[in-house]
């Protein structure tokens, strides 16, 4: 796939190498003779000529490239097209297709970094030019101040390098003329990052970064590169300002000796503050995001995080964070789509070592898998044949062990860990933000009881209404028994419980009971609000470890 996807876009390249050709042998001819000014250049939308450059649809592209070969008084125009799926080829187009002008969009020349820039600025001309963009691993295209990011759908080391954020300093992007962006600058999400802290130092103005797109557009791996760089500019101006200090007071002192330089792109060691302001991501992840057929870290909530910074004469310095959260997607605790997958948590605390669990509740989790539990499903096997294909990269959804190819060998691989190590990163993530010890366990007991509530069953008793099956509430192995005795609840009680609505009314108190399919809804409700509490408390604790106002 990867050879035959090179081998399309050097067609593609060769074919659109042979219309720049074309185009400047159309300039010399039109050049050499009579000086009448009939450029096509100057025509009308609806007089463009023979061999022009242009766009025409695709029921499978969108737009691709074409030539004009003829065009008809009647509207028909003959084109060269190339078509990735079959090459060259020719076509007839009609323009009466192509409102409000009737004419065909004009194909831009170059590549443009800015497409505020472009020559033709149309809905073909911009999606083809993110799309040459893309292809050339060149993921950032700018429109003014707003960046557009195409996720490529693996990581570009070569973009993301310490040379790299080095030119992305705000001393060196900005333009006073224009105010914005230098354009010499190439486009590049670390621009957004140091912008924003360029207005928050020097011009000293709130600011803010908005970062929208559809699942798996990379909204999530942004916000962790914009994060990492505000970082990394804070230690590089505060460590550039603590030079110039040092020099000047060397100065002053008529002392020649110069100061000693840290190595180059060393930046100063974070503060304990902004260490857990930049780790607790990876613990939002681990509680509100899941894999989705398009994105297998896909944020299943919304979130507004506040940096707070304190400023000095020389620069701001990040003292704190506060995240408010909301639309969480409650609903995938109970179900989820085929091939999708629950909260990573879930999976984690399955793929925890033994003693863990033992720690946690044994009975419960002990030698159990994702199949033994009805939120989370059996996975199916289909989807290991599921492939992201792009132009020089495939990556597989799940990887399999070298040990064996069979199915029962299969890992699941997010941000390239296992579940077990990602529940490693996470324990960790909660022990640096205060989580551990008894707090840590009394944690996990609650991701295990939503866990055990997929596995409680209703029946119908002889008045059809709502009773759990006598094999569930046997002490011991029953899993409803398991389930109270996880709770701290008595057996009897949480049956009453699950299986009757209670409502009060002034002193009153009325209680009636529920038919099985009610009691199983009120189940699932209550696993949901449950997961809900405890995503709730999880943010408010990273608040507390981390905000300034702590």
């Amino acid at each position: 796939e990867r050879r035959q996807a090179d081998q399309r876009a050097a067609a593609e390249a060769a074919f659109l190498q042979q219309l720049e050709q074309a185009d400047q042998n159309d300039n010399t001819t039109n050049g050499n003779d009579n000086n009448n000014g009939n450029d096509d250049d100057d025509a009308p939308l609806g007089e463009i000529k023979v061999r022009k450059n242009v766009f025409v649809r695709s029921d499978n592209h969108a737009w691709l490239p074409a030539r004009i070969l003829q065009q008809t008084d009647d509207g028909l125009v003959s084109v060269q097209v190339f078509d990735p799926d079959v090459g060259a080829t020719q076509m007839t187009v009609d323009v009466q297709d192509y409102p409000p002008h009737y004419t065909l969009p004009l194909k831009n020349v170059n590549e443009y970094g800015d497409m505020i820039d472009l020559p033709f600025l149309h809905e073909p001309g911009i999606l083809y030019n993110l799309r040459s963009r893309f292809l050339n691993d060149r993921p950032y295209t700018r429109t003014g101040d707003i960046l557009i990011a195409v996720n490529p759908y693996q990581w570009l080391e070569e973009i993301y390098t310490t040379a790299v954020r080095k030119q992305y300093m705000p001393d060196l992007l900005y333009d006073p003329a224009s105010r914005m962006v230098r354009k010499s600058v190439a486009p590049h999400v670390y621009e957004v990052s140091a912008m924003a802290y360029r207005g928050l130092a020097v011009e000293q103005l709130n600011q803010s970064i908005l970062v929208s797109g559809e699942s798996g557009a990379g909204k999530t791996e942004s916000v962790k590169i914009l994060l990492d760089q505000i970082a990394s500019i804070q230690g590089g101006l505060k460590r550039k300002s603590a030079l110039a200090n040092d020099n000047s007071n060397r100065n002053n002192n008529n002392n020649s000796q110069q100061p000693q330089q840290q190595p180059e792109g060393q930046h100063q060691v974070m503060s304990a503050i902004v260490q857990r302001v930049v780790d607790s991501n990876p613990l939002l992840e681990a509680f509100g995001n899941a894999k989705t057929v398009r994105n297998d870290n896909s944020s299943r909530f919304g979130k507004f995080v506040q940096l707070q910074f304190e400023r000095d004469d020389h620069s701001c310095t990040l003292v704190g964070s506060h995240i408010e959260v909301y639309l969480l997607e409650k609903s995938r605790v109970i179900s989820h789509a085929a091939n999708e997958r629950n909260y990573h948590i879930f999976y984690q605390l399955l793929a925890a070592p033994d003693e863990v669990k033992e720690q946690i509740d044994a009975a419960t989790l002990l030698n159990k898998t994702t199949a033994d539990f009805p939120y989370l499903g059996s996975r199916d096997k289909s989807i290991a044949n599921m492939t992201l294909n792009r132009r020089q990269s495939t990556r597989r959804l799940f990887s399999t062990q070298e040990s064996g190819s069979s199915d029962d060998n299969e890992v699941d691989l997010i941000e390239n860990m296992s579940d077990a190590q990602a529940f490693e990163q996470t324990r960790e993530g909660l022990e640096m933000i205060g989580i551990k010890d008894e707090t840590l366990w009394m944690l996990m007991r609650a991701l295990t009881v939503v866990l055990q509530l997929s596995k409680v069953k209703f029946v119908a008793d002889d008045n059809d209404d709502a009773m759990i099956p006598r094999e569930q509430t046997v002490e011991g192995d029953g899993e409803f028994a398991k389930l109270a005795s996880l709770m701290g609840i008595e057996t009897d009680a949480l049956v009453h419980a699950f299986t009757n609505k209670t409502i009060m009314a002034h002193q009153d108190v009325v209680s009636s009971p529920l038919s099985p399919q009610q009691a199983k809804e009120g189940c699932d409700a209550y696993a949901k609000d449950l997961y809900s509490r405890i995503f709730s408390w999880l943010v408010g604790t990273i608040n507390a470890a981390t905000s300034a106002s702590a």
